[in-house]
């Protein structure tokens, strides 16, 4: 049984949702990709279409590590399950991405910078997107 409490925030969560991908994230798409946020390129998994949707990532060891603020029902996030793969572009390299797996932050949250973990904390953000590194492209 939903609460109030539940209701509210997941109401507030939808608004800003729509909120990143109607205005946010077209106005970083102007520089995501070199910096501070990554581009995840896939394909609709119903259109077919291609994608980009910018993120923050970290490399590590296997591949790299994507936090999930909005759960993987994320739509870009589905499309890259249901390809099995995406490719990245991070620190303008282009990476080819496969095995994508849900984890959760104590797994992965070490990959990140103390300050950056600290807002994923703060954020709520408990689960991750891991993919592991195919080649450069």
């Amino acid at each position: 049984m939903q609460t109030a409490k539940t209701s509210t925030t997941r109401r507030i969560r939808d608004s800003i949702r729509q909120f990143n991908k109607k205005i946010y994230n077209p106005l970083i798409m102007k520089f995501a990709g070199r910096r501070l946020y990554a581009v995840v390129h896939h394909i609709g998994r119903r259109s077919g279409k291609r994608y980009a949707t910018p993120v923050v990532a970290e490399q590590t060891t296997r591949g790299f590590v994507i936090p999930l603020p909005y759960g993987s029902n994320a739509d870009w996030c589905r499309n890259v399950f249901d390809a099995d793969r995406c490719t990245i572009q991070y620190r303008d390299m282009a990476y080819q991405l496969e095995e994508p797996e849900v984890v959760e932050a104590k797994m992965d949250l070490p990959a990140f910078p103390v300050g950056i973990q600290l807002s994923f904390r703060v954020f709520g953000i408990k689960q991750f997107l891991q993919m592991r590194h195919v080649s450069n492209t």
